[in-house]
């Protein structure tokens, strides 16, 4: 689970929105419903009531992790402290983007080395920078959990 987390991860740090909108809206649909997939955010719901006869269940409602920093917030594990950066210089923008994510332990410099597994260097987009850190997180969260 922890490596399909570190590919989407990947996926969400080089993602572009590419071609025609609905085409777009739909691959952004798809990505946002493997994260919430692997990150184990339940995707149906139970609706009605079991005493009148008529429960049932149907497709949740995903949140745009890749468009909103409010949704990839809630990708972050707890305590966890967040530096979004936005580079102006040049020399440092890199074909995929602008925006960088770090996510750290209290206390713990950001910038400290040993964070890689906690970082998105370049995205296009807050949401999308946050997003990738965040499964990251998740994945070095997951690993420390099973051994």
């Amino acid at each position: 689970m922890s490596d399909e987390l570190l590919r989407l991860a990947d996926a969400v740090e080089c993602y572009k929105v590419e071609g025609p909108w609905d085409i777009a809206r739909d691959r952004e649909r798809d990505l946002n419903e493997r994260i919430a997939i692997a990150a184990g955010v339940p995707c149906t719901v139970k609706v009605g009531h079991p005493a009148l006869g008529d429960e049932r269940t149907i497709p949740a409602r995903i949140p745009a992790y890749t468009a909103s920093l409010d949704a990839a917030m809630s990708l972050v594990p707890a305590k966890l402290r967040l530096m979004l950066t936005e580079w102006d210089d040049e020399k440092h923008l890199r074909a995929q983007g602008p925006w960088q994510a770090v996510l750290s332990e209290p206390g713990q410099d950001a910038s400290f080395d040993a964070m890689r597994g906690y970082r998105c260097e370049h995205a296009a987009t807050p949401a999308l920078a946050l997003t990738a850190a965040a499964l990251r997180a998740r994945a070095f969260h997951l690993r420390m959990e099973v051994e």
